[in-house]
């Protein structure tokens, strides 16, 4: 795929993972292990640590 044409923000709920938002949102022909990669560059994250209440931005394909 291409680099993504925009972004999206969600808010992070309590019991979140960076794999379930990811598998929720990522485009439907994309691996999730690729989705959650760009996930984790976009925001600047090192690891798999988020927090409830914290703003994720989503590239959109």
């Amino acid at each position: 795929m291409d680099k993504p044409t925009g972004e999206k923000q969600v808010i992070v709920q309590y019991g979140d993972s960076l794999w379930r938002i990811a598998s929720l949102h990522k485009p439907t022909d994309m691996d999730t292990r690729v989705y959650l990669d760009s996930i984790r560059r976009m925001n600047g994250l090192k690891g798999p640590d988020i927090q409830a209440g914290e703003v994720l931005s989503l590239p959109v394909w």
